[in-house]
C-alpha cells in the first residue's frame, strides 16, 4: 500500500501534534525542548509537502 501525499501530510501533522502534547507534559526541560524541536520539524515537513485537492 502506497501512502498518498494527503496521507503523508496528515501523518506529519499528527506526529507534530503528538510531540507538542509530549512537550507539554515533559518533566525535564531537555525532554520538552526535544519534543518541541521534533514538533517543529514535523510541521515544517508537512508545510513543504505539496498536497493537491481534488
Amino acid at each position: 500500500m502506497v501512502a498518498t501525499p494527503a496521507d503523508e501530510h496528515a501523518y506529519l501533522l499528527k506526529r507534530s501534534a503528538d510531540h507538542r502534547s509530549l512537550a507539554d507534559r515533559a518533566a525535564l526541560s531537555t525532554s520538552r525542548m526535544l519534543h518541541e524541536r521534533f514538533a517543529a520539524v514535523y510541521a515544517q515537513r508537512a508545510a513543504e509537502l505539496r498536497v493537491e485537492e481534488d
